[in-house]
């Protein structure tokens, strides 16, 4: 649930000032909450799965929710946040274009 990803002294860069650190476990809910409802989804109505919030459709739209959130952005230190949006942005100019398999292969040989 927790990656620490490489640093890297490319172009001069600094491994000290460097910390990229991934935590997946964010997606649960840290406390219980009693109203939320427990129906089971095949036993829901239309009605009820159309007031349940989709989730981003891709890192775009992830990233512009993320900038609206002011609960999770308070989660974190604004300095962190700033630097996560504008690295995952860097990220997605840097594949702009690319095709799905070209984007995997980037991904593959940068981890």
């Amino acid at each position: 649930m927790l990656r620490i990803c490489p640093t890297s002294t490319i172009g001069g860069g600094d491994p000290a000032q460097q910390l990229n650190l991934e935590y997946g476990g964010a997606e649960r809910s840290p406390v219980s909450r009693d109203d939320v409802a427990k129906v089971w989804p095949e036993d829901m109505t239309e009605q009820q799965t159309t007031d349940i919030p989709g989730l981003p459709l891709d890192l775009t739209e992830a990233l512009e929710e993320l900038e609206k959130d002011t609960t999770v952005r308070g989660w974190f230190p604004p300095d962190l946040v700033r630097t996560h949006l504008d690295v995952k942005r860097a990220e997605l100019r840097a594949v702009e274009g690319l095709s799905p398999a070209e984007v995997c292969r980037r991904l593959v040989d940068a981890y």
